[in-house]
């Protein structure tokens, strides 16, 4: 019972770094709205403390999880249905209300994280046709990491899309 509630305790503690990562991913988008560049840098090192922190809760909450399915005897491959058939009845409402829960925050997250990159791909586009329509004797010009001008030629050409 100890391990059902070590386990309970990872699975909200990985709620609340996922909502964390929520909160923190909304305050990058502000920034990015706002323009306030410096709040944009913090909020990204918030966010990466977020994410280190879903990341530490996940591989704590898995092993957890290997170390209930070994108790339970079951396969290494199981999942939440097939450990609430070999719970007592008791623990249940519990097993399926974290796992709900956590696929919940999940959600969550993945909502933000593709909101967050849908706005700020729409302004990489939209920054891209400014560039082009300002500067139309740049177009097609391909630059070398030292930023001078390369001819492309018949190879291969890798692109960072990055600017």
């Amino acid at each position: 019972m100890d391990l059902f509630h070590r386990f309970f305790q990872h699975v909200t503690s990985e709620i609340a770094a996922l909502d964390y990562f929520v909160e923190q991913q909304r305050g990058m988008s502000g920034a990015i709205r706002q323009r306030t560049w410096p709040q944009l840098e913090r909020a990204m090192q918030q966010a990466n403390l977020a994410a280190t922190m879903v990341a530490e809760a996940e591989a704590g909450r898995c092993r957890l999880w290997q170390d209930l399915l070994q108790e339970l005897k079951l396969p290494a491959n199981s999942d939440s249905t097939s450990v609430c058939a070999a719970v007592p009845s008791a623990y249940r409402s519990l097993v399926t209300g974290a796992c709900r829960g956590l696929r919940g925050a999940t959600s969550r997250a993945k909502l933000e994280n593709e909101a967050l990159r849908a706005f700020s791909g729409g302004m990489a586009d939209n920054l891209a046709k400014v560039i082009n329509e300002l500067f139309p004797d740049k177009r097609g010009t391909i630059y070398g990491k030292t930023g001078s001008k390369r001819v492309a030629g018949q190879a291969p050409i890798v692109l960072d899309t990055a600017f």
